[in-house]
């Protein structure tokens, strides 16, 4: 199966399982998990990679005290297929 987002699989994926991106904390470790299909393959849901990168560049961007940051790039199954 090609595993390439698209914005109706990305949809899909959400209702059933939730975010496919988000951010946690747990002490001083702020970790974000991003979902690594809309980096390897942005073709067919451009709009999607661009808000995953832009809400990224946001978080990243705000001022934090002396925190771990860690980034998460799971393989997640961006090629969904609903039961």
């Amino acid at each position: 199966m090609e595993n390439q987002p698209t914005p109706a699989t990305l949809a899909a994926y959400r209702e059933e399982f939730g975010p496919d991106y988000y951010s946690f904390r747990s002490g001083d470790l702020e970790g974000f998990v991003l979902n690594s299909s809309l980096i390897a393959a942005p073709e067919k849901a451009p709009a999607e990679a661009d808000r995953q990168e832009a809400w990224l560049k946001a978080e990243l961007a705000k001022p934090r005290a002396a925190w771990t940051i860690c980034i998460l790039i799971p393989n997640s199954p961006a090629a969904f297929i609903p039961r």
